[in-house]
């Protein structure tokens, strides 16, 4: 697993997200650097999700545990509050896509 490679993803969507918060409040952008920030934003995360869907063993499956604690550890109260909202709402989808089915 390429922790080094992962919080460099991360690093590059914090900063492409910042950036798209910084271009939502200007009125006209016509070199639309709100895409582009956009873009950059998904690209690194799909990367970071594609490394932690690849198939590895119980020594990899620890190390994503602890990383993933540090790393939750790190974040601000309120961006922790966020992820917390987001949990809950993805597993709210979910329940409510299991009901839909049945």
């Amino acid at each position: 697993m390429d922790f080094d490679l992962i919080n460099k993803k991360l690093s590059q969507a914090q900063i492409c997200l910042s950036e798209m918060y910084a271009q939502e409040r200007r009125a006209f952008d016509s070199t639309n650097s709100f895409e582009r920030h956009h873009d950059g934003f998904l690209s690194a995360c799909a990367t970071v999700r594609g490394l932690f869907h690849e198939r590895g063993g119980g020594p990899r499956d620890k190390a994503i545990k602890d990383w993933k604690s540090a790393w939750v550890k790190n974040l601000t109260g309120k961006r922790q509050r966020f992820m917390t909202t987001c949990k809950m709402t993805a597993m709210r989808r979910s329940t409510q896509a299991d009901l839909c089915a049945l």
